[in-house]
């Protein structure tokens, strides 16, 4: 006869989620042999010590850097929403921070010259009406079309991965704030969203 086991009453250890920009910095930047490396993120691509990826990229000082790209509300976030972001170069880092929401919202062959590699660091609220997705996508296009990798380096859902909650979007409607047919709660990661746009939406 079988017997249940009885329980400890030990409490479970405490989780830790790593970061895929953590990950990145402690391992992958391995694989990247020298490339030249562009960073599209803003203010929320940091690591759990709330340090920028670029910062924290510079500050190892083993992957080179030659560009920065900003979405929606900038690079450092000091934008207003749906306001132009100009194109620039950075005060902190010296770096040319390229706009992907001023009059192109596609990297352009000229903005991907001296790069090898984009890396995409920016998070997600879970939800279709949010540009930050599609300015990965367009990102995704232009990467392909001009023979750049493109890295996610992900980041949780924060309104969870288990529900799949609203409408398809229907492809009439398609626009920059909704880009391809996904429910409006999506339950997926930049990263698993990247995956689908490649895979399903041939990118």
């Amino acid at each position: 006869m079988a017997t249940a086991a009885r329980a400890t009453g030990q409490p479970l250890p405490p989780a830790r989620i790593e970061l895929g920009d953590e990950v990145f910095l402690r391992h992958a930047w391995r694989d990247l042999g020298g490339r030249a490396v562009g960073v599209i993120a803003n203010q929320s691509g940091v690591t759990s010590r709330l340090e920028s990826i670029v910062d924290a990229i510079i500050r190892r000082g083993r992957i080179r850097i030659t560009a920065i790209y900003a979405p929606e509300h900038g690079f450092r976030g000091d934008r207003g929403a749906g306001a132009t972001v100009a194109s620039y170069v950075d005060p902190a880092t010296h770096l040319p921070v390229y706009s992907l929401y001023g009059g192109s919202r596609h990297p352009s062959a000229g903005m991907l010259e001296h790069v090898d590699v984009l890396l995409f660091d920016i998070q997600d609220v879970g939800s279709r009406a949010y540009t930050y997705i599609s300015t990965m996508a367009y990102a995704m296009q232009s990467a392909r079309s001009y023979g750049k990798e493109f890295w996610v380096l992900d980041r949780p859902n924060p309104i969870g991965g288990t529900s799949v909650e609203g409408p398809v979007l229907e492809p009439a409607y398609e626009s920059f704030i909704g880009l391809y047919p996904i429910p409006m709660r999506h339950g997926m990661t930049v990263g698993e969203l990247a995956t689908l746009f490649n895979e399903r939406f041939s990118i």
